[in-house]
């Protein structure tokens, strides 16, 4: 993804599990609960390290926030 994006996936309730591949940094996943009629929100960050970086996922601890700044952001186009 470009940076100042985002992906937007519907699911149907149940556990899912985000997986990133990338060619050069390491590989990351993530198992996120989704209920019924419920929107979760992930962040994606790249940490960068001294001889290379990786990606990493996280559940947004503070959703409503996290939903906020989602409204700033422009769609990834898939």
């Amino acid at each position: 993804m470009h940076g100042n994006r985002y992906c937007e996936f519907v699911v149907p309730p149940g556990t899912h599990t985000l997986i990133i591949k990338h060619p050069i940094a390491q590989q990351d996943s993530i198992e996120v609960p989704v209920k019924s009629g419920e929107t979760v929100y992930v962040e994606c960050h790249f940490v960068n390290l001294i001889v290379a970086g990786y990606w990493s996922f996280e559940v947004s601890e503070d959703q409503a926030h996290a939903k906020l700044r989602v409204s700033q952001l422009k769609p990834q186009i898939q």
